[in-house]
């Protein structure tokens, strides 16, 4: 395992190992008084970041002071004391600080000039989405980050938040947790929920979609076993509570964390740090007795409560397809056939029965026994005995959740004639109370929701700072008190400890050796170091007196880190996670950096020039691409994102155009000079419904997509008002700024501060600047984006190509202007981007088992959504939209647009992996089961969307490369997506560039 301690790495194991852990490096007095104040503060001790052999102690004013351990000592945090070094494990003090010489770009604001001085302000989303009470005074020191992953609980229309590996919903009633998103829900097939919309059917049987040609899928991975269809919605797993709490505030933030406050009764205080990546969930608690609500509780350290408390079903978040339904007689009973398009739960099926002139008063629905209900034809067929026979009947079914027949059910039932029964049995639990033994380690074990495992149940741990007595109340909760009495205050910490069966806890003692210590307010940096670039997560490490541990922090790893971490450390497999987990007080990633630059790779273009016919390709589309290029209307007339792709384009060309040495650049040059001051508001000329302004309630640019007078369109440029978007449409803008600074320097110093505001909405790197958040769109702990702004709903990305796009652009503009700092951290964001799409969007040889079976068929993720994590979908329809037409659509989204990066993530492996859904599309009867729909709906997809499967498979192959160039030349321009041209993509298909 290599150790990364200062400036030095080193091998753990070699005998040189504890003299070389005396560096000379010291940490500064902000440091030092920093680790103090950080720390709790009744703990006067805490291990150094850098050395085994010196300790940080601290005065009564919270002072850092460095000190030496004595001759063969080293410090042993899990005893706050020095200790003989042969008892110390140094392995985990990894130090993940910046190179030397990296200067934090997060102490290098682009700017702190006021937007709202240049373009005005707006503060009309305080009355429609304002920021919940929750934020406190946040505002007052610095924008709200829109996009923060604890956003889902701080704004209208709350959501969990997904911590990974946690789902949390908060409320004056406590805070829930339940696992999410473990890496088996990634992949499981039973996890697949195939969204059958836009599947086409058999000839003749509507109830039979032919999913081998493709469907929808979004893999649901918020649910337990017993319920792996579930939405959470805080009715599993553990809620933790104060007495008498209010509603939390946040009390402090950052890129990886989010501190909670709830405030009880008696002074009773509990605060929630929630990290992410942290095992362990901390509960700071003062004054007050924790109290628990174990939902589908069965025991506690092994033995059965007494009091079950409650076990709720939550919601299906499963499309439960389509149904049809009929009546039939069986020698005089009323039989009831319904057929779906999809499996279904028997146990989800209602049906409804009386005989017509009865049907007015009593109608009620009747759950599905195994005495009347049974399942056929593979589950998509449920026959139920009504037992109502010898007349003429009214009927109905529901399918909890999904839909139910017919619609109008009450007013309009189904009717048959034929020619009746209903039993139901109740059962009283009795409720009692019980005080079950001290411990500081209790391991609680929860059913399966609805009993569906009988054998298996989920384990989840609570470790305590001091010895606790729990109560079983008479609803079931758990009421943990000091065992000495009184109210308590230290640490709580929760864990999800995985699946074993009844009775079996050994899983439960996996984070034992973890359980002391924590994560705190981490801090994130970002550096560049020539083409390398560096992302440090501090974790600010607490030790807890009281449990017992190994003082090693650990922390989930995601599969895009284990690429990022390389040499900091041997993995930890087996996690009840499924991820692996690296045992670290900090860590450093690294990565390769894209160029700054947004113009073709000049070898590229060499090589192409040397090759007479695609030379003579490229030159005849770029006059006709200039020829025909929209940008002027455009510019004026469309809205942010439309006049994005329209600028980004004419930049394209332009570069491509100074590239192969022709004169087309000219005129373009003048068009994009005119669109740029339209939108930077220089000149005036844009109507006023797309003009930019700063918008004062959470700290961002916005339009009002309306003119003045009007309401506000929150909708309005696909939500754009509510921060829905920003990184897609100001990218294009930025990768054209990027073209034109460069070669208009005088132009770009006049007008510096309006060209950075843009940059600074999307890709701000420091706190300092207070007008607007750190890299808005950015999730610093998955690496990827997330364009769901403050709107209702849960954070979601569909075009991760959009998003590349957005940190390229940044990169090129700091390169154009040569503002180092601009271009640093656009290349690092870029980096880190096309690092964890390649890893979550793209499916590769080297990620297969991420993918659940059908996604690993189609190549290709069309969202990310923190609800299904994978989805393969589109929120817009494609032409035609049925599948397997619409793969080229998916394929698209993931591609568009075509750029001098997309090499980086439209290679080979990726071009084999969507190859068979994209000659699917491209000849729709050569898909798999195309003989058995109606061939007049096999028309093949538009030629716009087709030419980005030919762009995405051009580097499959020879002859791929080919077909795909023919057909992009034979494609019309007006027939190519808005913000494509031809010569691009023929540049990327001869060039990869």
């Amino acid at each position: 395992m290599a150790v990364k301690m200062g400036n030095l790495r080193f091998t753990a194991g070699c005998a040189v190992l504890l003299s070389l852990l005396v560096t000379t490096e010291a940490l500064t007095q902000d440091k030092l008084d920093s680790i103090c104040s950080l720390g709790p503060s009744d703990q006067y001790y805490f291990a150094h970041p850098l050395s085994c052999k010196r300790f940080i102690q601290c005065d009564t004013s919270r002072r850092g002071f460095e000190m030496p351990c004595a001759p063969d000592n080293c410090w042993n945090q899990a005893i706050l004391s020095q200790d003989h070094c042969s008892n110390v494990d140094c392995n985990h003090v990894a130090d993940a600080s910046l190179p030397p010489g990296c200067t934090p770009l997060n102490d290098q604001p682009y700017s702190t000039t006021d937007p709202s001085k240049t373009w005005g302000t707006n503060t009309e989303l305080q009355g429609l989405v304002p920021p919940s009470k929750r934020w406190g005074s946040h505002r007052a020191t610095g924008a709200l980050p829109t996009h923060h992953f604890a956003i889902n609980q701080l704004k209208k229309g709350m959501s969990p938040i997904r911590q990974m590996p946690y789902a949390i919903v908060m409320g004056a009633d406590g805070i829930v947790y339940d696992s999410y998103a473990t890496l088996d829900r990634w992949n499981k097939s039973s996890r697949t929920d195939q969204m059958q919309e836009q599947t086409l059917s058999e000839q003749g049987k509507p109830w039979n979609k032919v999913t081998s040609m493709g469907t929808n899928v979004k893999q649901l991975v918020a649910g337990p076993d017993g319920n792996p269809t579930a939405i959470f919605d805080g009715k599993s797993g553990l809620k933790v509570s104060i007495a008498g709490s209010s509603d939390p505030t946040l009390e402090d933030f950052g890129e990886l964390y989010a501190n909670f406050l709830f405030s009880g009764t008696g002074g009773g205080k509990m605060e929630v740090p929630i990290v992410r990546g942290s095992p362990l969930m901390t509960h700071r608690i003062t004054n007050a007795n924790p109290n628990i609500r174990a939902f589908c509780l069965y025991s506690v350290n092994g033995q059965q409560v007494p009091i079950r408390p409650p076990c709720p079903t939550e919601p299906s978040a499963a499309d439960g397809g389509e149904g049809f339904l009929e009546g039939t007689c069986d020698r005089g009973e009323l039989v009831i056939l319904l057929h779906s398009t999809k499996p279904l739960d028997v146990s989800l099926v209602q049906w409804a029965g009386a005989p017509s002139s009865q049907w007015p008063r009593s109608h009620n629905m009747h759950n599905c026994m195994s005495s009347t209900c049974s399942l056929a034809n593979g589950n998509r067929t449920v026959t139920i005995r009504t037992g109502l026979s010898n007349g003429a009947f009214s009927f109905a079914v529901n399918v909890i959740y999904h839909y139910v027949l017919p619609n109008d059910w009450i007013n309009h039932p189904e009717l048959k004639t034929c020619r009746s029964l209903a039993t139901s049995t109740n059962r009283r639990r009795r409720d009692t109370s019980n005080t079950l033994p001290s411990s500081t380690k209790f391991v609680l074990e929860v059913d399966e929701p609805r009993g569906r495992i009988k054998k298996q149940t989920r384990k989840f741990v609570l470790y305590f700072s001091t010895a606790m007595t729990p109560k079983v109340e008479t609803n079931g909760d758990l009421t943990f008190s000091p065992h000495t009495g009184g109210k308590f205050t230290g640490i709580m910490q929760l864990a999800y400890s995985g699946v074993s069966p009844r009775g079996n806890l050994a899983v439960a003692d996996f984070l034992d050796r973890y359980a002391n210590t924590y994560a705190y307010k981490p801090e994130t940096k970002y550096c560049v170091k020539g083409d390398k670039g560096y992302i440090s997560f501090d974790w600010n490490k607490q030790i807890v007196k009281g449990i017992s541990g190994s003082g090693q922090l650990l922390m989930v790893v995601m599969p895009h880190h284990e690429q990022l971490l390389k040499g900091q450390g041997g993995f930890i497999t087996g996690t009840p996670y499924g991820f692996k987990a690296l045992a670290a007080d900090s860590w450093l990633q690294e990565l390769d950096l894209p160029d700054g630059s947004m113009e073709p790779d000049m070898t590229a273009v060499q090589k192409i020039k040397q090759n007479a016919q695609q030379h003579q390709d490229i030159m005849k589309a770029l006059d006709s691409d200039v020829r025909q290029q929209p940008l002027t209307p455009v510019c004026k007339a469309s809205n942010s994102y439309g006049a994005g792709k329209a600028i980004g384009a004419a930049a394209r060309l332009a570069s491509i155009s100074r590239a192969f040495g022709t004169t087309h650049y000219k005129s373009l040059d003048v068009q994009i000079e005119e669109c740029l001051e339209l939108w930077l508001r220089i000149k005036d000329g844009l109507a006023n419904s797309n003009k930019l302004h700063y918008d004062t309630v959470w700290g961002g640019l916005m339009v009002r997509g309306v003119p003045d007078g009007q309401p506000i369109n929150l909708g309005a440029d696909f939500g754009f008002p509510t921060y829905n978007d920003h990184h897609f449409h100001l990218g294009y803008f930025m990768y054209a700024l990027g073209y034109y600074t460069k070669y208009y320097p005088s132009w770009a110093k006049a007008n510096r501060e309006r060209i950075l505001f843009l940059a600074r909405d999307v890709g701000n790197p420091s706190y300092r600047d207070t007008h607007f958040p750190i890299v808005r769109h950015k999730d610093t702990f998955m690496g990827f984006s997330w364009a769901t702004g403050v709107g209702p709903g849960t954070r979601q990305e569909e075009s991760a190509s959009e998003a590349i796009n957005c940190y390229h652009g940044l990169a090129a503009l700091g390169f154009g202007t040569k503002m180092a700092s601009v271009e640093q951290m656009g290349r690092l964001m870029l980096a880190q981007e096309i690092a964890s799409v390649r890893e979550y969007w793209q499916v590769r040889p080297h990620n297969l088992h991420h993918f659940p079976p059908t996604l690993q068929t189609y190549g290709v993720v069309g969202q990310i959504g923190e609800g299904s994590f994978y989805l393969y979908t589109l929120d817009w329809a494609c032409d035609p939209n049925w599948f397997p037409m619409r793969h080229a659509c998916l394929v698209g989204i993931q591609s568009i647009p075509i750029t001098a990066v997309s090499k980086y993530w439209m290679d080979k492996d990726w071009a084999v992996s969507v190859s068979k859904v994209c000659g699917w599309a491209l000849n729709p009867t050569s898909a798999p089961g195309s003989n058995l729909v109606d061939k007049s709906k096999l028309t093949p997809v538009v030629k716009g969307w087709a030419a980005f499967c030919h762009a995405a498979t051009s580097h499959a192959s020879a002859s791929a490369q080919v077909a795909a160039a023919n057909y992009v030349k034979s494609v019309p321009f007006n027939q190519l997506v808005p913000g494509t041209t031809t010569s691009g993509t023929l540049l990327f298909i001869y060039g990869s560039t």
